[in-house]
């Protein structure tokens, strides 16, 4: 997605590339403790150049870039960190689940590693991605996505359902391994 620099910068902050790189830190820490290969996790990728004028245009751009989840922010200065508001809208999930307005506490953006989106803004990430996973008949990498929600959040009730959807849909779903049963 793209975030906007504070209207009193002087200079371009590269403020997309950083928070990029935060989300890319803390969302794929989580994912690598799942089974899922490399190629079947999330990107995250900065569009600086995606500048939607109206909350209605967030959706159009998810669709437009083929986009799971589509992060739109603003920076806000706090000492020598900064704090991020953002707006989560995805290509797949339902306004009504994705909570969709989140701040970041205040992060210093130069080191991905020690900076924390913080829960409220991965939840709609995830929920995102994992509504993707449903949507597109991944429903193994579902159920795995939605595993390392649930390690990374806690149980939030609308991952718990999808995840539900999801094995319901999974071909060996009732399937018993090492017994006569």
């Amino acid at each position: 997605g793209h975030v906007r620099a504070p209207a009193s910068a002087t200079h371009d902050l590269a403020l997309s590339e950083r928070v990029k790189a935060v989300l890319e830190y803390d969302l794929l820490t989580e994912i690598q403790k799942t089974h899922l290969p490399p190629a079947q996790q999330p990107s995250v990728l900065a569009c600086p150049n995606a500048l939607p004028r109206t909350l209605k245009e967030h959706s159009d751009w998810a669709r437009a870039l083929k986009t799971d989840a589509f992060v739109v922010g603003a920076a806000e200065p706090v000492s020598s960190k900064f704090k991020v508001d953002m707006q989560v809208t995805a290509r797949y999930a339902d306004a009504a689940i994705l909570p969709t307005l989140v701040s970041t506490p205040a992060m210093n953006l130069d080191l991905p590693s020690s900076a924390d989106l913080g829960r409220a803004a991965l939840e709609p990430i995830m929920i995102a991605l994992t509504r993707a996973y449903l949507n597109e008949a991944r429903y193994a990498e579902c159920v795995e996505f939605s595993m390392a929600a649930e390690h990374a959040l806690g149980k939030v009730p609308v991952l718990v359902e999808l995840r539900k959807s999801c094995q319901i849909k999974l071909p060996n779903r009732g399937l018993l391994t090492g017994g006569d049963q």
